[in-house]
């Protein structure tokens, strides 16, 4: 399972990655695909992004948008 795991993506808006799904997606090392909406883009700040984009990179996982 690992080694399909490190070939795909899967899609998840941002909001539910920072909001609950991010120790998951760390936990099993999935790569996300990060869906922002314009309502996402209005409700978190840099400083949101800079930290759950840390810590997909400090766990060395790849992301597409």
């Amino acid at each position: 399972m690992q080694d399909i795991l490190k070939k795909i993506q899967i899609h998840i808006p941002f909001h539910m990655l920072r909001d609950g799904y991010l120790p998951m997606f760390l936990k099993e090392r999935i790569n996300p695909e990060i869906g922002f909406s314009h309502e996402t883009l209005d409700r978190f700040g840099p400083d949101d992004y800079r930290k759950v984009a840390a810590a997909l990179h400090d766990a060395g996982l790849t992301t597409t948008i």
